[in-house]
């Protein structure tokens, strides 16, 4: 008896070292992958950042739709942040992702990507780096090797430059185990398209009019467009194939859920803003769209608080929500159903006729000066038989209800004439047939932000009272700014000043000149120097319908071509002086306008 228990003893003893090296065996095949990499270096590198973006161009990477310092808007909106720096840079290699696109198109959840950048207010570190390709590719099913392997080698020569400039004395490794198991949501839409309208316009005009309903469906529901990358025409104008009638990526944002998950997991702004692909195939009737879940931020960076995880599943249903309520086919699970989204009663903007009533205090310099309303070709008349020179008429809408009439006179092109002064050389008169109204370009108020210290007294003058004497009940718009701080104006701290203007091409002044001159709305010769009002896309210019058309005057876009540069005003500068009376919120709305308008331009010289 005795002997048998002995037996059993040493038989259970034998189990449990068996059981327990199964189990650690079980253990240790659970295989930990790298989710992302963080590049570290002493204090605030911001300005270094700055070098890395100009570097990592050279090695043919593009930037778009940069957000830098969102930790401000984050401060600004909420009260508070943990973080004193956060950025999102958008990049991709155009040439590598081509063919790759071409064969696997789901990479445009990753094309562009985030180099991403953040400090902690309380970390003297300062953190770059990306979501692992290999988990890029994970997500997206890219599973070719070969493919696999390019798209894998393509971020080695960003990350050899990325520790260099920022030269790098930490590294920081977010390990984790497994992706969501469907890491992405896609979804189809039929295209319909107009029997009565040539084939390419009708294309135009359905993705056009899907690409507002989809813009229009998020940002009621407090999202914002961040980004947008249109591949189907960067290779075109570059003459390269690219096998489908459209592709294009949006880069979706939600500012509030951003602020929630970024100031506790700031890592996972590698993942922001989410690109959101959408592509037709040469010669299909199908709009294909896609977008990483949101679910793989809470599975590669940890995130197990059960409030941000019901933060992230809730918005990955209400994404689902949203475009079944556009009428987009969703084709995957919907994991226990999305949250119901409130559909917004879309009504008609009303249009008043009323000319509003400003006062404004003392110090304070209107925007724009307001007057009776009078139609395009009475105004022309009293344009020119004050001694105004006219530029240009130009249409801000299709239909023609907003015109902006470009004029000059000598008092502003004697201004004009001195050197990087350019933008003061033309005024405009905007006429609102659709709110009955005409306001011009307040030369008085452009003159201090644009001159400086170069303004001199009484330079206004002339066309000023030319305005207050020739049109009637002229009176100040409800835009307006501090007078004597024009001249230092920006938006607010990271946003660019009038002197930090954009260069979109280098050469010979002439030769520059000649390249647009053809095609520009308006060209100025100031001995020597030109400034010229160039068209942008018709897709771009929509942002004056969603901050105001009251103030689309600014239109169309100045180049001031100089010493052997063509330059622009920042379009974070100008936008933001020509509407100074917009919110943070408000401004986030039109965030991918300035590198639109860039893009936009720069083809003029190409």
């Amino acid at each position: 008896m005795q002997k048998n228990y002995a037996y059993l003893l040493a038989l259970m003893f034998s189990l449990l070292i068996f059981t327990g090296c199964a189990n650690k065996t079980n253990e240790e095949k659970v295989e930990k992958k790298v989710g992302a990499t963080f590049w570290g270096a002493s204090g605030d590198q911001e300005e270094t950042f700055k070098q890395l973006i100009k570097d990592v161009d050279g090695i043919g990477f593009r930037l778009s739709d940069p957000h830098a310092r969102v930790n401000d808007g984050y401060k600004e909106k909420y009260g508070s942040t943990t973080l004193d720096n956060l950025g999102f840079f958008s990049i991709t290699n155009n040439d590598t992702v081509r063919e790759l696109l071409e064969k696997h198109p789901s990479l445009g959840g990753f094309s562009p990507f985030n180099m991403h950048i953040y400090k902690l207010k309380d970390e003297n570190t300062t953190w770059v780096g990306h979501v692992d390709p290999n988990v890029m590719a994970d997500i997206v099913g890219l599973n070719d090797p070969k493919l696999r392997k390019t798209f894998i080698d393509s971020f080695k020569p960003l990350d050899k430059v990325m520790q260099k400039t920022m030269q790098t004395t930490k590294t920081d490794t977010v390990m984790f185990t497994s992706l969501p198991e469907e890491p992405m949501m896609k979804y189809e839409v039929d295209v319909k398209l107009d029997p009565e309208e040539d084939p390419e316009d009708a294309l135009i005009t359905f993705i056009e009019e899907f690409q507002e309903q989809f813009e229009e469906a998020f940002e009621d529901n407090e999202y914002i467009i961040a980004g947008y990358k249109n591949f189907k025409e960067i290779y075109s104008d570059n003459e390269q194939e690219f096998a489908f009638d459209a592709y294009w990526v949006y880069s979706l944002c939600h500012f509030k859920f951003s602020n929630d998950i970024f100031n506790d997991v700031p890592k996972a702004g590698a993942f922001a803003p989410c690109s959101l692909y959408m592509y037709i195939k040469e010669g299909s009737n199908k709009l294909e769209i896609g977008m990483p879940k949101l679910a793989n931020w809470a599975a590669v960076l940890g995130i197990k608080d059960e409030a941000k995880l019901k933060l992230i599943n809730d918005l990955d249903a209400e994404i689902i929500s949203i475009f079944k309520s556009i009428g987009a086919k969703y084709l995957g699970k919907e994991n226990g159903g999305a949250v119901a989204v409130t559909s917004v009663d879309k009504k008609d903007k009303e249009v008043s006729t009323v000319r509003e009533k400003v006062t404004l205090e003392d110090g304070q310099s209107p925007t724009y000066l307001v007057a009776d309303y009078m139609d395009k070709d009475a105004a022309i008349k009293v344009l020119k038989d004050s001694g105004m020179q006219i530029l240009a008429e130009y249409n801000v809408d299709k239909k023609g209800d907003l015109v902006s009439i470009v004029f000059t006179h000598q008092s502003l092109k004697d201004m004009a004439k001195k050197s990087d002064r350019g933008f003061i050389g033309v005024a405009k008169l905007y006429i609102n047939n659709i709110n009955k109204e005409i306001r011009f370009t307040n030369v008085r108020y452009f003159a201090k932000a644009f001159m400086q210290d170069d303004l001199e007294q009484g330079a206004c003058k002339p066309v000023m009272m030319m305005i207050k004497t020739k049109f009637s009940n002229v009176g100040p718009s409800a835009d307006h700014y501090e007078y004597d701080d024009l001249d230092g104006y920006h938006f607010m701290i990271g946003m660019p000043y009038y002197k930090e203007m954009i260069t979109l091409a280098e050469g010979d002044t002439n030769e520059l000149y000649n390249k647009v001159k053809g095609s520009s709305v308006f060209s100025l010769d100031l001995g020597g120097k030109y400034l010229v009002g160039l068209e942008i896309g018709s897709k771009t210019k929509k942002f004056v319908k969603k901050v105001g058309i009251k103030n689309g005057g600014l239109l169309p876009y100045m180049v001031m071509i100089e010493d052997g540069k063509a330059k622009i005003l920042d379009p974070k500068y100008y936008l933001a002086i020509s509407y100074p009376q917009l919110t943070m919120g408000e401004f986030t709305t039109i965030a991918t306008v300035p590198g639109a308008i860039e893009e936009d331009l720069k083809k003029y010289f190409k």
